[in-house]
């Protein structure tokens, strides 16, 4: 569902969601103005990058209990 359909209030539950801002940006890509999508680069381009730490960190950690046979 696109996020203009949400009221303004509840609209930040959505927003906090880095997959839902992708799919934002999509849809602004290609309907352009006829549809009115909310997004933020820098919040997603920030969330990616912390999220992309956490699982570099994970792998990292778990490496040395991964036996390939």
């Amino acid at each position: 569902m696109m996020v203009d359909w949400i009221p303004q209030k509840y609209r930040w539950i959505l927003m906090a969601s880095p997959s839902v801002e992708s799919v934002e940006m999509i849809r602004a890509g290609q309907f352009g103005y006829v549809a009115h999508a909310h997004y933020d680069i820098i919040y997603t381009i920030w969330i990616n990058f912390f999220l992309i730490l956490i699982g570099l960190s994970l792998t990292l950690r778990v490496r040395k209990y991964i036996y390939i046979q």
